[in-house]
Parts: C-alpha cells; sequence; structure tokens
C-alpha cells in the first residue's frame, strides 16, 4: 500500500488494532478471538516506509523539528485512508 501524502498533510486512518484479554483463562477461553478492535486515527503525516505508515499528532512552529504523539501503524493493519 503506497500512501500519496505528503509530509504535513493531514491523515484519516481507520485500522485494525490488537487487543489483550486480561485475566487467567483456559486454554479454550484463551482461544477465542474477541470482537474486532478499530481504531481511528486523525493525524499529521510523517512519513512511510514499506510495513509502516508514520503520523504525529501534534506539531510545533517548526514541523521539521517540533512534532509529538508519534504513531508506527503497520501498513496490513490499516482498512481506510483519507
Amino acid at each position: 500500500m503506497k500512501i500519496k501524502k505528503k509530509f504535513g498533510d493531514g491523515i484519516d486512518l481507520v485500522w485494525r488494532d490488537a487487543c489483550e484479554v486480561s485475566g487467567w483463562k483456559n486454554l479454550e477461553d484463551a482461544l477465542k478471538i474477541p470482537q474486532e478492535v478499530y481504531c481511528k486515527t486523525r493525524a499529521y503525516f510523517l512519513g512511510q516506509d514499506k510495513h509502516y505508515v508514520t503520523v504525529g499528532h501534534t506539531v510545533g512552529e517548526n514541523i521539521k523539528n517540533d512534532m509529538c504523539g508519534i504513531l508506527h501503524i503497520p501498513k496490513k493493519w490499516i482498512i481506510k485512508v483519507k
């Protein structure tokens, strides 16, 4: 998947997330897949490589040197891009 955004563009992503089920379980219950978890992220596009899209939720006055909330999302988890 190649995302056609440039550095600093706004991006909306819908992606499938991993989830955890806590507490003690027997094997049968441990193997039950919970309902799928979807996340929605609205952020600034920072870049991508073959496997990941990188976004940041906050940028400062000088975007190239001042950003935080960096998130690397596996491309295989992404369902929708706007």
